[in-house]
C-alpha cells in the first residue's frame, strides 16, 4: 500500500498508542532485520507500530506476513552536493510523513539510523509528537571518505541540528553512546543502551536438512564457513578472503560463504578471483531467513571492522554455532574468547586463519562453545528482553508529555 492510500485513511478508535517506525530502506541488512523482529513482537504489546520506509525493499513482505502495515513514500534522497534538491527530496518526505503521523494518530515517530533522525525530528516537532531515534553502530559518517571530507562536516551539522528535535536515543552498545555524545552532541541523560536481541525460538524449528543441501548448492561433506552482513569495507570480508587460501591448505574440504550483497561485491570477486580461490568461496545473495544457512554452517566468521552489536552473529550463536569475531568493541560485548567463541585482532588474515583451523581440527570443543554462545544469547540478548526495554523507554517518552 502506498503512501497516498495511507495518508488518506480515515481515522479510527485503537486502544493500543501508534508507533511510527522510519526507515530509508527495506534492504536486507542488520538494522533493517532488527526492525522487522522488532515490530512484529511489538505488536502483541500495548503500542502498534506502523513501518515507513522511502524506497522499499525485500523485507516489506516479511513485515507486512506479520500483520505490521508498511506505507513506502516512494522517496529516492539525492546527495547532499546537490542541495536544492536533496533540500526539495526532504521537503517532500516531510509532508508526506506528517500527513500520515495526523492521519493515523501516530504518538511516537521513532526513527531508524542515522539519516532518518532529521526527518523524523522534523515531523516530530511539526506535528507536536515524541521522537526517538535508534543507532545501531558506532560509524555514523561513510567509511569510504576520509574524516576531514567537506560532506562529512556537512553531515555533522545536520546530524547535530536533528539531534536536537530528538527526545530519546537508543544505543546498541556504550561504544555506541559515546560516539553519539562525541560526534553528536547528545547528552548521556537522553541514550538509553539496549542491546540489540534475537529470538531463540526460531532456531528451535526443524529444518530438512537434504533439500537444503540441494537448494544452496551445497554438499553433506562440505565444511561450511559462514560469513553473513553487507558487502561493504567495514565488514572485512577482505581479511576472510585473503584468510582463506592458508584455511583450504589445511582444510581442502571448507567451502567459505558470503552471505549478503553490497558494493563491494565485484572487488571481492575479483580479489577471490586473484587468489584462485574460485571453488572455495562463494556468494550468496541476501535472504530473509539466516536459520537455513546456518543449520549447514560449521562455524561463523565475522571479520569486521566495528561494529555495533551484531545481529548476525548474534543469530550464530542462538543457532548453537561456534563463532569466530575480531576483537572490537561490540563484538566483545558478545563473545566471550575461549567460552563461546574465539577473538582475532581486525585486519589479520593471519590470525582469522589460524583461528578458523583451530576451531575446524577441534570438533568437540567446537560444540562446546556452540552450546555456550546459545546459552549467553538466551541470558543476555534475548529479544524478549530487547523489547521490554524499547517498550519502558516508550512509557517514559509518552509520560513526558
Amino acid at each position: 500500500m502506498d503512501w497516498n492510500q495511507w495518508a488518506h485513511a480515515p481515522l479510527f478508535l485503537m486502544n493500543k498508542v501508534t508507533v511510527l517506525h522510519l526507515i530509508e530502506s527495506l534492504a536486507f541488512g542488520g538494522a533493517e532485520v532488527t526492525l522487522s523482529q522488532l515490530v512484529a513482537h511489538l505488536r502483541r504489546g500495548a503500542y502498534d507500530p506502523v513501518v515507513c520506509c522511502l524506497t522499499g525493499g525485500p523485507l516489506k513482505t516479511e513485515i507486512e506476513r506479520n500483520g505490521v502495515p508498511v506505507i513506502t513514500l516512494n522517496i529516492t534522497r539525492r546527495s547532499i552536493l546537490l542541495l536544492p534538491l536533496f533540500l526539495l527530496d526532504i521537503t517532500r518526505a516531510v509532508i508526506k510523513l506528517f500527513l500520515i503521523v495526523r492521519s493515523r494518530n501516530v504518538a511516537i515517530i521513532h526513527a531508524h539510523l542515522v539519516d532518518c533522525v532529521m526527518l523524523g525530528g522534523i515531523v516530530g516537532k511539526l506535528s507536536g509528537r515524541r521522537v526517538v531515534a535508534s543507532f545501531p553502530g558506532p560509524n555514523l559518517l561513510p567509511l569510504d571518505r576520509k574524516a576531514g571530507a567537506a560532506r562529512n562536516h556537512l553531515r555533522r551539522f545536520i546530524y547535530r541540528i536533528g539531534a536536537k528535535l530528538v527526545d530519546r536515543f537508543i544505543a546498541v552498545s556504550d561504544e555506541v553512546k559515546a560516539t553519539l555524545a562525541e560526534m553528536v552532541g547528545v547528552g548521556a541523560e537522553k541514550i538509553t543502551v539496549v542491546h540489540s536481541g534475537v529470538d531463540l525460538s526460531e532456531h528451535d524449528r526443524p529444518i530438512p536438512l537434504e533439500s537444503l543441501y540441494g537448494k544452496l548448492g551445497m554438499a553433506p561433506d562440505e565444511t561450511i564457513i559462514t560469513c553473513v552482513g553487507r558487502l561493504v569495507p567495514n565488514k572485512g570480508h577482505r581479511f576472510l578472503i585473503e584468510a582463506t587460501k592458508e584455511v583450504i591448505r589445511r582444510h581442502p574440504e571448507a567451502i567459505i560463504l558470503l552471505v549478503g550483497a553490497g558494493p563491494s561485491r565485484e572487488a571481492l570477486t575479483k580479489l577471490v578471483s586473484k587468489l584462485g580461490l574460485d571453488q572455495h568461496v562463494r556468494f550468496l545473495s541476501d535472504c530473509p531467513d539466516t536459520r537455513e544457512i546456518l543449520a549447514i554452517t560449521t562455524a561463523f566468521v565475522l571479520p569486521s571492522l566495528g561494529e555495533g552489536i551484531s545481529v548476525a552473529l548474534l543469530e550464530a550463536m542462538a543457532a548453537g554455532k561456534p563463532v569466530i569475531a575480531t576483537a572490537v568493541p561490540g563484538n566483545t560485548d558478545v563473545v566471550v574468547a575461549g567460552v563461546t567463541g574465539l577473538l582475532v585482532p581486525a585486519q589479520d588474515a593471519s590470525a582469522l586463519a589460524q583461528a578458523i583451523c583451530e576451531l575446524l581440527a577441534d570438533p568437540c570443543g567446537a560444540r562446546r562453545m556452540g552450546a555456550a554462545g546459545r546459552v549467553r544469547v538466551k541470558n543476555h540478548f534475548s529479544f524478549d528482553n530487547t523489547c521490554r526495554r524499547v517498550e519502558g523507554l516508550y512509557d517514559e517518552v509518552m509520560a513526558c508529555k
